[in-house]
């Protein structure tokens, strides 16, 4: 527990059938090299060994509880109400991290105490290996360390789940994790947390690791891609008025991503959703909505085009 003026950090671990893999998740929490520190496991209804492997060999060293299955987004915010800790970091049950991460982001903290929020670089790995194989994107290295962090994340999410070290006030005051939405609930809270107009600090270290895994919910690409559409939507209102550059990341985005979902539907014909999206995506930006709608034109009458093939090839 935190005592004099070394501050206590809370990690928060939901867990989700995860015997598999949890002794390596917690072997690496308890491994941070900063003292002063709790570990929270919220176990969201799991059925297979996770407890009893928690209760064989760390019952003593974190706070477990168990809850019926709920998501991950119900179980960091049961977390966030267990934890004592002035800062949090958050941990998913199969990524990990380098042994020094909090203790360089709480030095930090510390230098400039200002920051309520401080994130790290990233790098994935793949099951079954503890070493990065394969760099973040491109794409999130132009945007850290940017001075607007809201208008950046407008234009898409760089920051993962567990890179962040963030005030555990600040995260209470957002209003945590929004429980309604279908992925992405992370995303829409950092867009809270920086519309509100917190200040970002970054640590240029890769301090965080991502395990890719098969069954994982983002490798859902089309239920990530609706949760992020719900966290842009959601954005609009977090400041009272956008900026121009704002409003305009905020469109190309959402356009983006309403074309991405409208290519979707097509392919699953849903021919209705495909034309709502669609249109969705040109309202927000014209130039790339029409490119998708050229593209899906396409796609459609090469179908019909086989599809009159085989027809003649069939009434020969």
């Amino acid at each position: 527990m935190g005592s004099g003026k070394t501050p206590l950090v809370s990690i928060i671990i939901p867990a989700h059938n995860s015997g598999s893999w949890i002794r390596g998740t917690i072997d690496n929490a308890l491994s941070q090299t900063y003292p002063c520190r709790e570990i929270i496991i919220v176990d969201d209804g799991s059925t297979d060994n996770t407890k009893h492997i928690i209760d064989k060999h760390y019952s003593e060293y974190v706070k477990y509880v168990y809850q019926d299955n709920s998501g991950p987004a119900r179980a960091r915010n049961r977390g966030i109400e267990l934890a004592s800790g002035e800062y949090i970091q958050f941990l998913d049950s199969d990524d990990y991290l380098s042994p020094e991460k909090i203790a360089r982001q709480m030095a930090v903290f510390t230098a400039n105490p200002e920051c309520h929020v401080v994130y790290c670089d990233f790098a994935f790995t793949s099951e079954g290996t503890d070493v990065g194989v394969e760099e973040s994107p491109a794409a999130y290295k132009k945007k850290y360390g940017t001075e607007n962090v809201f208008e950046a994340l407008l234009d898409g999410n760089f920051i993962v789940i567990h890179s962040p070290l963030t005030k555990a006030e600040v995260i209470r005051s957002c209003g945590a994790f929004d429980e309604n939405l279908s992925s992405d609930e992370d995303y829409d809270l950092w867009l809270r947390i920086a519309g509100k107009g917190h200040r970002f600090c970054f640590v240029p270290e890769v301090l965080a690791f991502y395990r890719k895994r098969g069954n994982s919910v983002s490798t859902n690409l089309f239920k990530q891609s609706k949760g992020t559409l719900q966290a842009l939507n959601k954005a609009k209102s977090y400041r009272v008025e956008l900026t121009k550059q704002e409003r305009g990341k905020l469109r190309c985005n959402l356009s983006r991503e309403y074309g991405w979902t409208s290519r979707h539907y097509l392919s699953q014909g849903n021919y209705s959703k495909a034309l709502s999206d669609l249109l969705q995506s040109i309202v927000n930006n014209p130039r790339h909505g029409l490119t998708v709608a050229i593209n899906l034109l396409r796609q459609v009458i090469g179908r019909l085009f086989n599809r009159h093939l085989l027809w003649r090839f069939h009434n020969k």
